[in-house]
């Protein structure tokens, strides 16, 4: 299968608000086929996710205003309103067994530091959707 199909129709919701590195996640798993919508903010995110129904929610935790842990404990409540959930990944600059702790307890699936690899982003996030067909 090669890298364009892997993530072929899915589509991802990416927050982050460094620019730099949405920029980078989306590029990348755009160029593995997913349609890619990107936000700079907590609140920018959840109007995103009511739209798209993402497959899948790749949030930094370090976000201003509303961090990462807030938006998933916010977004869990409402896919529980609306019968569904969308896997997540927590992507942080925090290091340590306590934040990937407290990510996995609140709801994300799995959780990267930055720098990010991105082939073991790719690697996950296939691991969470499973290949297209």
């Amino acid at each position: 299968m090669s890298q364009r199909s892997l993530l072929l129709g899915q589509r991802i919701l990416v927050v982050d608000d460094d620019i730099d590195t949405l920029l980078l996640l989306t590029f990348t798993l755009e160029e593995c086929g997913a349609n890619v919508s990107s936000a700079l903010s907590a609140s920018e995110a959840i109007k995103l996710f009511k739209e798209l129904h993402p497959t899948l929610l790749i949030s930094d935790i370090g976000l201003p205003f509303e961090d990462g842990f807030s938006l998933i404990r916010e977004l869990r409540t409402l896919e529980a309103d609306l019968g569904w959930q969308v896997p997540a990944i927590a992507l942080t600059g925090y290091a340590g067994k306590e934040w990937r702790e407290r990510s996995l307890e609140l709801g994300f699936q799995q959780y990267l530091t930055k720098p990010v690899l991105l082939d073991a982003l790719i690697e996950i996030v296939i691991q969470l959707l499973g290949p297209s067909e």
